[in-house]
């Protein structure tokens, strides 16, 4: 899996110092490698394997998804504290330009699973450490990565409209991670959450 990412990537981590990448981005050390936390479970981005895997499960085939966000997210993060506001990808520098057409923040396919049932998202959500907030018809809080909590934010179907749904970020996770790899968190984040949802 690991041998997937580019190599410069993780020559680019290997050089960093590891205290520093810890106080960035919320980590640990532990022999050779970072734990990180992703969506409430703990990972190991082992700089000698050039792997990511979970620390609760025996090696085996990973999202390569997640291993790219794992390592981007430890080579750009910031020590910033949150700024407590939530924005759309919209609202962030040049976002208007980056997430559109074919870089999209992915909905459909999460609208087409939870868009009549409230309650099939709330299992799925809670399944993945998500925190239910107010907001919308139903609203839950995902610990991503360490410095970068996710919010969506549903509307369900009735007779009038369509279900819609809206991700929602701290005004600081553009400062985490580059676009790109914020759009591929977003579908790592996408492709657990239908991967949490009890079978119709």
């Amino acid at each position: 899996m690991g041998a997937m990412i580019h190599p410069d990537l993780w020559q680019k981590l290997a050089e960093m110092d590891s205290a520093d990448v810890c106080r960035r981005s919320g980590a640990r050390w532990e022999s050779g490698g970072y734990r990180l936390s992703i969506l409430g479970r703990d990972y190991r981005v082992s700089l000698e394997k050039k792997s990511v895997e979970p620390m609760d499960a025996p090696p085996g085939k990973l999202n390569f998804f997640l291993a790219l966000v794992a390592v981007a997210y430890l080579i750009h993060s910031k020590d910033i504290p949150l700024a407590g506001e939530l924005v759309s990808e919209q609202a962030f520098p040049n976002g208007p330009l980056f997430f559109r057409g074919l870089h999209a923040l992915p909905t459909g396919k999460i609208l087409k699973r939870f868009g009549g049932s409230r309650d099939d998202f709330a299992a799925a959500a809670s399944r993945l450490a998500g925190r239910r907030v107010n907001a919308g018809d139903i609203a839950f809080e995902f610990p991503l990565l360490p410095r970068l909590p996710v919010t969506l934010v549903f509307w369900l179907a009735d007779d009038e409209f369509p279900a819609r749904l809206s991700f929602l970020f701290d005004r600081t996770a553009c400062e985490h991670l580059p676009f790109d790899a914020l759009l591929t968190a977003v579908k790592v984040l996408e492709d657990r959450l239908l991967a949490a949802a009890m079978p119709r």
